[in-house]
């Protein structure tokens, strides 16, 4: 069995800087602040950072300077207010952004994880008036075309970060991960006893303040 657990500062240096990353988190939960505290400490620069909902780990990001471009899909931190550095540099114009719908975001990856290069879909109509289409931050990757059935659309060019970075409560050594979700509102993934024994000599609990919260 391969073992693929690595230390994080081990990680952090095969991040060049210049890099395009994808944290995984979302507003304030499942950040992952441990990966931005060891980018910092190896002063990894010039990011380029997307992320369907800026949560606080690119506000953070941000805050101590490492990222020049943005690409999101929204920007909160849900009950705690706005992502006050991002507010910050955009005001200040110290940072380039293109700003998409989450759902736009999530067929950008999408494009990519399938291999391809572009991808059409309804929604993307909708940005054929806006500041993308009209020539703003991230134009190049909106692209208007003539659809056979439907007329005059637009598609959205593939997003293909180079690192992700994900927090998750448990994982084995060959990094098969298992990802909680709310408990309320997802059942089926509380494990029932006899599964969390057969797993107990293999799994390797990764607790957020260690993996995703130091």
């Amino acid at each position: 069995m391969s073992d693929n657990v690595k230390p994080l500062a081990e990680v952090v240096e095969s991040i060049p800087s210049g890099a395009h990353t994808a944290p995984g988190g979302v507003a304030f939960a499942r950040n992952t602040i441990a990966v931005d505290h060891e980018l910092g400490r190896q002063q990894k620069r010039d990011l380029t950072v997307s992320q369907g909902v800026v949560g606080l780990e690119t506000d953070l990001l941000v805050g101590i300077g490492l990222v020049s471009h943005l690409i999101m899909g929204g920007c909160s931190l849900d009950r705690f207010g706005l992502a006050h550095m991002v507010s910050r540099a955009r005001k200040t114009h110290s940072l380039l952004c293109d700003d998409y719908s989450g759902l736009s975001m999530s067929f950008r990856y999408l494009a990519g994880a399938l291999g391809i290069s572009l991808y059409s879909h309804q929604v993307s109509a909708g940005i054929r008036d806006s500041g993308l289409a009209r020539g703003g931050a991230g134009a190049g990757n909106v692209q208007r075309m003539k659809r056979p059935l439907t007329g005059e659309g637009a598609v959205l060019k593939a997003l293909t970060p180079d690192f992700s970075m994900v927090n998750v409560r448990v994982t084995d050594r060959e990094g098969i991960c298992h990802m909680n979700g709310p408990r309320w509102e997802n059942e089926e993934q509380v494990w029932p006893e006899s599964d969390r024994r057969h797993r107990r000599d293999c799994i390797h609990r990764v607790h957020s303040t260690g993996a995703g919260n130091g």
